[in-house]
């Protein structure tokens, strides 16, 4: 059960019914990054540590360069073009067989925020193995080719590209944004939901090299350069494992929903879009 604080009351006792909530630790979760809890202030709003909601002390992750710090305002934690957190080392390592789903609520602003910033691996020349990337931009084309992004293997080399929406109006706004998104390893392919709705056909990919997984990041690529960070705001990201239910991704969904109080977000056919999951 996710440890609990005030946020997670509205969770309780809904509608008089007594029932327990469901939770991202009903389901198989590598980590979650919530806004409320878990963080260090290193002053003046300044972030150098976010602890992994879920306990695993493993999964922490830090930023020691002040400089590359990002800050907690009241709507959530700000990337602001330099800014990131990684996570380079084996304890963190993730499911290779499976994948992972990764579900973030973020707010995008348009002018700074397309689709190649969204990347899940690249081969960095500062690891030996691909690490996963969340939110950060792509690492050939900056920020230009809105609407493909790539998967590297170990040896830095394109396994593909792929394009994910066709429209960045859909995807970004000056709107929170709930964003789901699945590298499946077992069949190869790329998924993505917005505000609880599918994306595209999911996408095939043809993997080659070392794909294992074992690194992680947010907001930027290891060897990051100014065309490698993104911009945005986070309030949560949770990484869940690439083979959990769909039945699971939408309590999860509805979970985050509600927590963060973006339920507007979600379709009105949305089975949490009232009432966020039960056990």
């Amino acid at each position: 059960m996710l440890k609990n604080n005030a946020k997670n009351n509205i969770f309780n006792n809904f509608n008089g019914s007594g029932a327990l909530p469901w939770t991202l630790a009903d389901t198989t979760a590598f980590a979650f990054y919530d806004m409320n809890t878990g963080i260090t202030n290193a002053g003046s709003g300044k972030i150098s540590a976010w602890n992994d909601f879920l306990g695993t002390t493993a999964r922490n992750i830090s930023q020691g360069t002040g400089n590359n710090r990002p800050t907690l305002t009241s709507n959530g934690v700000v990337f602001n073009g330099t800014s990131e957190f990684l996570f380079n080392a084996n304890p963190f390592m993730m499911n290779s067989t499976n994948g992972v789903t990764v579900i973030a609520v973020i707010y995008a602003p348009p002018a700074l925020v397309g689709l190649s910033q969204w990347i899940f691996c690249e081969g960095s020349s500062a690891s030996i193995n691909p690490h996963l990337v969340i939110l950060g931009k792509d690492v050939v084309l900056g920020q230009t080719g809105l609407d493909t992004q790539q998967i590297r293997n170990d040896a830095n080399t394109a396994v593909t590209a792929y394009g994910l929406n066709a429209s960045t109006t859909t995807a970004y706004d000056s709107t929170f944004k709930l964003l789901t998104k699945k590298l499946n390893k077992v069949n190869n392919t790329i998924s993505l939901r917005i505000n609880g709705v599918n994306g595209n056909t999911p996408i095939t990919y043809t993997p080659s090299g070392t794909f294992t997984l074992d690194r992680f990041s947010v907001g930027a690529l290891v060897r990051s350069t100014n065309l490698n960070f993104a911009e945005f705001t986070l309030k949560g990201l949770a990484i869940l494992d690439a083979s959990i239910s769909d039945a699971d991704m939408l309590r999860a969904e509805g979970y985050l929903a509600h927590l963060y109080s973006q339920t507007a977000l979600l379709p009105n056919d949305h089975p949490y879009k009232t009432n966020p999951p039960i056990k």
